[in-house]
């Protein structure tokens, strides 16, 4: 949430938002690791057909278990302050879902940063749209810092704390915001696995595209059915 004192503006995230996420990475973790002892069984019970399912199912398990763990951290960690004097920042490397970055602490002067770029991205998988808006802090001296994304827009669960610290910080400081409209990237699977952000020089897709990007998004619960459905499907064809 933000807080605005006197003299500051400062995006950190209540415990409410990030310690859920930690339970739910412990016991799908668990449920991972339970499911790899149980495919040796399955394997030996059902051949080769039936341990490969339920490690493919501890595999995805384990892997979306990292994943929360990740996101709850980055939550838990993540810090931006801006006051009279500059920016200060603590971002954490799994501050995307898309991005392999390094996490940041620094702090700067207003008169280093150039401005505030943000963009719309949108990533395709499954027939669903996620899309998010991410924003970089520009400086003068040529490079970017990634400072995080909105995520689900569009949807029920869309978040805008950014949109909003952003929002709040133009207000009160000498920082512009440069829109650069929207790109698309690899959805991989789930929007979670084997997915790349585009380039952030990505040219502005045209009004047609995003419309058709804007509508898949707002209807992704019909695709989360072909998840249990292709499990089933496996495990029908595995006997």
């Amino acid at each position: 949430m933000e807080r605005a004192a006197a003299d500051t503006i400062e995006l950190r995230l209540p415990a409410t938002r990030w310690i859920g996420g930690y339970f739910v990475a412990v016991s799908i973790g668990a449920l991972g690791l339970g499911l790899a002892g149980l495919a040796i069984v399955a394997a030996q019970t059902m051949g080769w057909q039936g341990g490969m399912i339920v490690s493919v199912t501890s595999g995805f398990a384990l892997a979306m278990a990292t994943y929360t763990f990740r996101d709850a951290h980055a939550k838990h960690r993540l810090l931006i302050r801006a006051s009279a004097e500059g920016v200060e920042l603590r971002l954490p490397a799994a501050r995307s879902l898309v991005r392999s970055l390094s996490a940041e602490t620094r702090r700067l002067a207003w008169s280093e940063v150039a401005a505030i770029e943000t963009r719309l991205e949108a990533y395709r998988s499954l027939g669903m749209a996620n899309m998010q808006r991410a924003y970089v802090l520009r400086l003068h001296a040529g490079d970017s810092i990634f400072l995080g994304e909105d995520r689900a827009l569009g949807t029920n669960l869309a978040t805008d704390m950014l949109a909003n610290l952003v929002a709040r910080i133009r207000e009160r400081f000498p920082v512009e915001l440069v829109d650069l409209g929207m790109a698309e990237g690899r959805g991989g699977f789930l929007s979670v696995l084997f997915t790349a952000p585009p380039p952030w020089s990505a040219e502005n897709l045209g009004a047609a595209r995003q419309a058709t990007l804007w509508n898949i998004a707002a209807r992704p619960a019909l695709v989360m059915l072909l998840v249990p459905l292709i499990v089933l499907l496996l495990s029908l064809l595995s006997r």
